[in-house]
């Protein structure tokens, strides 16, 4: 009984189907097949928790550029 529960043939197909799925799915939600060209090349030896960081910092930093409206307060009356 044990043996047709953890069927490695079972087992298989199953994961090769979940597999096919979810391939399905990406390839459905992908709208072009186009590499964004302002990318760095992937670089396997650098440490992840740096590369989170310059990417977060890159994103502040390209936040700051923009103009805020509301970063100039309008001075009110004193009565």
């Amino acid at each position: 009984m044990i043996n047709t529960t953890f069927s490695p043939d079972r087992v298989f197909v199953s994961m090769v189907d979940r597999f096919e799925s979810s391939l399905d799915l990406i390839w459905y939600r992908a709208d072009n097949n186009d590499y964004p060209s302002n990318e760095k090349p992937f670089d396997e030896h650098k440490d992840p928790q740096e590369a989170l960081a310059e990417e977060s910092i890159n994103l502040e930093i390209a936040k700051a550029a923009r103009s805020r409206e509301l970063d100039e307060l309008k001075k009110t009356k004193a009565s």
